[in-house]
């Protein structure tokens, strides 16, 4: 990897462990992205923050739908944090995560593969 490729990256990383998040969806992606980070350059404190957005627990309800229920944008992007995240941190049971979520989505399908989008909270 070039030198100052690296070095942006590193920088970018530690934005992501010092930085806030208020919404569930981007702490995912940010957690993902530290797994990718921890995965190129290992630092405990990218698992740290990964661990404490997750510690804040998971915004998926009983029936499968994230709290935005945004079928369309916000569950593909969390589900593929979650994979990634359990990929790289070696954690299977976030799969369950997307594995509810996607189970879910194909109540949503429409005949012509179109996915439902009206009961998003966006």
């Amino acid at each position: 990897m070039n030198d100052k490729l690296e070095a942006f990256l590193c920088r970018a990383g530690e934005a992501l462990i010092t930085g806030g998040i208020h919404t569930p969806n981007h702490r995912w992606v940010v957690s993902a992205a530290l797994a990718r980070y921890h995965h190129l350059f290992p630092d405990p404190r990218y698992l740290a923050r990964i661990e404490q957005w997750l510690a804040v627990g998971f915004d998926l309800d009983s029936e499968g739908q994230f709290t935005e229920r945004s079928t369309g944008i916000y569950d593909e992007v969390s589900d593929q944090a979650f994979i990634l995240m359990a990929w790289l941190l070696d954690r299977p049971a976030l799969f369950d995560l997307p594995r509810k979520n996607l189970e879910t989505l194909l109540y949503f399908l429409h005949p012509n593969d179109e996915i439902a989008t009206d009961i998003s909270h966006r």
